[in-house]
């Protein structure tokens, strides 16, 4: 069965979406398949820093900043998505590198600059759930962007329902898309 991927796409939890993991979250999907799908949340900041954590992941030097960010109610590694290509296990969106590979967090963590957000957990669906929950207009989707997936705005959840409901106001009024004769709509 062929399905159209939602790789690389920001998933926008809808208002009515009330589940305390997804609550107002922006989710970046890493992957998405036959499979299932496997994505990120990226507006979910913890209290832990990776500067006063690091020390119980590694014993590598890090010169990273910033939260931690809770990526999902699946439990996984501490992953990392950054900029740097040559540490990268995928690319799920222009300018975004995503990696899991201790040795590569590492590096990512070590470098002195580059934009970075270092996530514990994971949000996964199962083979045909997300289309499930797509079909019931849990998530809005639009295209990932380096600078909405490094945002740090507690906001971003507001921004983007606000920029996508403007691009589709524009689409919907858009006259190169009403036909001369409405008759034939």
């Amino acid at each position: 069965m062929m399905i159209h991927t939602l790789r690389g796409q920001l998933l926008i939890a809808a208002p009515r979406l009330v589940d305390p993991n997804f609550f107002r979250a922006v989710v970046l999907i890493i992957d998405h398949d036959e499979n299932g799908a496997m994505g990120l949340v990226i507006n979910q900041p913890t209290d832990e820093r990776i500067e006063e954590v690091w020390g119980q992941v590694s014993e590598s030097a890090c010169n990273a900043r910033g939260p931690i960010h809770t990526g999902g109610p699946c439990e996984g590694p501490l992953v990392v998505l950054h900029t740097m290509a040559e540490h990268s296990l995928a690319q799920p969106a222009p300018g975004v590198h995503y990696s899991a590979e201790r040795t590569a967090v590492e590096c990512v963590a070590a470098a002195e600059s580059g934009p970075r957000k270092f996530i514990l957990g994971y949000s996964g669906w199962a083979p045909g759930q997300l289309e499930s929950e797509m079909d019931q207009a849990s998530w809005v989707c639009t295209p990932a962007t380096a600078q909405d997936v490094f945002d740090l705005d507690p906001d971003l959840w507001a921004r983007l329902m606000r920029r996508i409901s403007r691009d589709s106001a524009r689409a919907f009024l858009n006259p190169k898309v009403v036909p001369d004769d409405p008759s034939v709509n």
